[in-house]
């Protein structure tokens, strides 16, 4: 009996050391070391945040991890280790893959981003603009290169604006890092003499800023030289002069009023040759896990990693987090898809990829409706880069409605566009030599009202019946105009006295007053005035000449004023 207890625990003992060595794997203390490289296990619809994730078509993807060598990522019946390329790999693997689910181009490659400043003069008529090769000359150091930097010579470690000009926090004209009193209300100058550069207040006005400088991205695959030509090619081809200098920086000037339409239009032709122009910088990752290990628990492993973000603003994000699983696999898988689902859920990533509103142009011109200064522009008329139509003679009259371009600066014009006619003779107020021409009048190429002469026999004084025409047309004028007064002058050649020539003067200019009056107009509205030979038409010496001058003028007698 006691043999087949003893047999029987034996075999017991027997087998329990047996199962113990086919299971060994997990516990066993001298076991060799292991190497664990995580597979990209996809991330779970409704992973991600709501609203949607809504990215730009185009993400730049980059394994940032340099570090190839393998780590120990922990020990319990053996050492494990990894490798943190091939992890980052994984991660870039599972983030690719996430974006292209959402009809994303990823590329791993980054492209060649040259920055073109625009910058508009002080009076914003026209604009400059500098595109740079590769890193401008910073003698400061303050990060704003030579060409733009308004203020060389800023000392090191002072903040300075986007004209490389010291921060003016309450823009009393005085630095902020010389400013005794930083917060000093906007609308206050300060004296620097009386006090002694403190920035403390006297009355006046604060300065504007009026930087206004604005960069455009040109994105391409081809090289700096390659975009340069390109973009300088189309520049000239537009009619827009370039100057290339020793920095190897393009800078070109070009009217605010042509600019938009020309943009455009140099956007299109380098879009055909793989050169893109963007307000906004292709959306950049790069992406490196930092940190990875095990630990290990009751009947689960734990897998820890740090995901960095890097963003192509510059903006450095970790995403720290476990996973606990039966499975190592299991484990570490999902803590890699748990940090780049962290990722896409952040809310500082989901702003920098995603894609931006469309903007609204509801007068389709060509200039956002949050920056177009004329909403409601007519479809098809040409505006300036204000989104307003163009007004090439400045008169305040856009083109597509003015009735007279080319009108001379500073002339005021009507409605349609066409210089002031006060008084409707056809000749403009700014060259009007005779302002209030009767209504109906015939006027010279200065304004001023034609009335043909009549002329009289040698010393006669009775109108002759072939000058009535000229008498009827001034009836007429004065019909139309009831408030009009006319003199008619009297002139004789110089044959004669002074005085007979007087007298017969103011009789024939009395004999035309007769002929009006006979035809409705008021006496009183008719002046005379007799002066002789004083005032000769042509010479006297000729029979011509004499003839010239024995004639009657009417001329119009200036308005009552009101």
């Amino acid at each position: 009996m006691l043999k087949s207890i003893v047999l029987g625990l034996s075999i017991l003992f027997a087998g329990i050391l047996s199962w113990g060595c086919e299971h060994r794997t997990y516990y066993e203390l001298e076991a060799s070391d292991r190497f664990y490289t995580p597979r990209q296990l996809p991330i779970k619809p409704g992973m991600i945040l709501k609203p949607e994730l809504n990215t730009v078509r185009s993400v730049v993807i980059i394994n940032a991890q340099t570090d190839t060598d393998w780590r120990l990522l922990g020990s319990f019946t053996h050492p494990w280790w990894g490798n943190l390329k091939m992890w980052t790999d994984t991660a870039v693997g599972v983030a690719t893959n996430e974006l292209r689910r959402r009809d994303v181009a990823v590329t791993d490659q980054l492209p060649l981003i040259l920055k073109l400043t625009i910058t508009p003069d002080e009076k914003a008529s026209s604009l400059t603009g500098f595109l740079a090769r590769a890193c401008p000359i910073d003698t400061d150091r303050d990060g704003i290169p030579e060409y733009q930097d308004r203020c060389p010579g800023t000392p090191q470690g002072v903040a300075v604006d986007s004209l490389g000009c010291p921060l003016d926090t309450d823009r009393d004209s005085l630095p902020d890092h010389r400013d005794y009193c930083p917060t000093l209300p906007q609308g206050f100058r300060i004296d620097h003499m009386r006090f002694g550069e403190r920035g403390c207040p006297v009355s006046g006005d604060a300065p504007k800023d009026n930087s206004g400088a604005r960069e455009i991205h040109l994105v391409s695959s081809l090289p700096a030289d390659t975009v340069m030509d390109l973009f300088k090619s189309e520049l000239e081809r537009g009619g827009i002069a370039t100057d290339r200098d020793a920095w190897d920086m393009l800078s070109f000037s070009v009217p605010v009023s042509e600019w938009t339409q020309k943009f455009r239009s140099i956007q299109l032709a380098l879009k055909k040759e793989d050169v893109h122009l963007t307000e906004r910088m292709p959306r950049i990752l790069q992406l490196a896990i930092t940190d990875a290990s095990l630990d290990w628990k009751a009947r689960k492993i734990g897998c820890g990693l740090n995901l960095r973000a890097i963003t192509g603003d510059g903006d450095i994000l970790d995403f720290q987090g476990a996973n606990d699983a039966i499975d190592i696999d299991d484990s570490c898988d999902g803590a890699v898809t748990k940090q780049v689902t962290a990722m896409f859920n952040n809310l500082r990533i989901r702003n920098y990829l995603a894609a931006p509103a469309e903007p609204k142009d509801s007068d389709c011109d060509g200039v956002r409706d949050k920056i177009d200064e004329c909403p409601g522009t007519p479809l098809g008329v040409a505006v300036d880069a204000r989104g307003c139509p163009l007004d090439s003679d400045g008169d305040g009259v856009p083109d597509y409605l003015d009735e007279c371009p080319g009108t001379p600066q500073g002339v005021h014009v009507d409605s349609r566009g066409c210089p002031l006619d006060s008084d409707g003779d056809g000749v403009p107020d700014y060259r009007d030599k005779c302002p209030g021409t009767p209504k109906g009048a015939r006027v010279d190429t200065e304004g001023c009202w034609v009335i043909d002469e009549a002329f009289f026999d040698f010393d006669k004084r009775d109108v002759k019946p072939r000058f009535y025409p000229i008498f009827d047309e001034v009836v007429a004028i004065l019909n139309d105009n009831p408030s009009l007064r006319i003199v008619i002058e009297g002139h004789t050649d110089n044959v004669g006295t002074k005085a007979y020539n007087r007298k017969l003067s103011l009789e024939r200019a009395k004999a035309v007053q007769g002929y009006l009056v006979r035809k409705g107009i008021q006496k009183d509205r008719l002046s005379t005035a007799g002066y002789g030979c004083s005032t000769p038409k042509a010479s006297n010496e000729t029979a011509e000449g004499r003839a010239l001058n024995r004639r009657v003028k009417l001329e119009p007698l200036p308005r009552p004023a009101n």
